[in-house]
């Protein structure tokens, strides 16, 4: 998810400088970074960017829903969660976020398993 959220950023921000619009560029880590580790003035960047309507934020959003998924109690609870971030994830059109959730799909029976098995297994998109 984090090269999917930075693939989106990268060509956002490729689209506002060509319109010579700044407001991407030194964001990168903002993104991708956990928001317990940032900086008091990578917060306050990331405040004022999460007001804008950008496709940036969009992809960050689902990316941090994503993450509740491991922090769901049970099976049940992660599966309903999944489907809601899968219908949201795939209605973005945000090419990167799409391909990444139907490669979760695919894999999803693997996944599942964490709640039986509580081990993960590493996939690549």
């Amino acid at each position: 998810m984090n090269d999917a959220v930075d693939s989106v950023r990268r060509s956002e921000n490729k689209a506002l400088n060509k319109a010579g619009d700044k407001t991407l560029v030194g964001t990168k880590y903002i993104f991708l970074k956990k928001q317990e580790n940032l900086t008091e003035k990578q917060k306050t960047t990331c405040a004022e960017l999460t007001e804008k309507q950008l496709d940036v934020n969009r992809a960050w959003h689902r990316r941090e829903r994503l993450k509740e998924f491991w922090e769901c109690i049970d099976e049940a609870s992660a599966g309903q969660l999944f489907k809601d971030w899968y219908f949201s994830a795939t209605h973005s059109q945000l090419t990167p976020i799409i391909k990444v959730a139907k490669m979760l799909k695919r894999h999803f029976e693997n996944i599942i398993t964490y709640w039986t098995h509580h081990q993960t297994v590493l996939l690549k998109a």
